[in-house]
């Protein structure tokens, strides 16, 4: 499966059909509530407590970004496009995020009937690249404590969006 992520502290690492769709973290929900996106971010978190770093905390203003950059790549697009024009035209400061920023997506993953099983497999693959891989140093980077979360499942595949951000003032 293809992985991709991106963060930027003012620096970069590095499509299905369209029915049956459920997407969170944003869209259908905002986060909070949705099963799926909660059981990310405990999934994250737990990575996290096994490492000392502080949890992170769903933001709404963040699950809606993390959503359109979901809905962007299931529609076919580039990995972090909507975070790179965000960055690129200053509207990602007004987006929710504040000083730090990065982001992790996983595009197009086989979902078998198990969601929160995919959505482990994902976040296991970016915690075994381990320190210097960009995706497990978003994750475990303790100045980054806020996150948005979209997932879009369409046809039993499976679009993955986390943004991280630092806290704001």
């Amino acid at each position: 499966m293809r992985l991709a992520c991106l963060l930027v502290v003012c620096a970069a690492c590095g499509g299905g059909s369209s029915n049956n769709t459920t997407s969170t973290g944003g869209t259908t929900s905002t986060g909070g509530g949705d099963m799926f996106v909660m059981h990310n971010l405990d999934q994250l978190n737990m990575y996290r407590a096994q490492n000392n770093a502080p949890a992170l905390v769903l933001s709404s203003a963040l699950n809606q970004f993390a959503t359109t950059g979901s809905q962007q790549l299931a529609a076919g697009g580039q990995a972090h496009a909507h975070f790179k024009a965000a960055s690129n035209d200053g509207s990602l400061w007004s987006s929710g995020f504040c000083s730090g920023a990065g982001e992790n997506q996983a595009p197009n993953w086989p979902v078998n009937g198990d969601e929160n099983g995919t959505i482990d497999a994902i976040l296991q693959s970016m915690m075994d690249e381990g320190p210097g891989g960009g995706h497990h140093d978003n994750i475990m980077n303790p100045a980054l404590r806020r996150l948005g979360v979209g997932i879009l499942v369409r046809d039993g595949r499976l679009w993955f969006t986390n943004d991280f951000s630092a806290p704001c003032p």
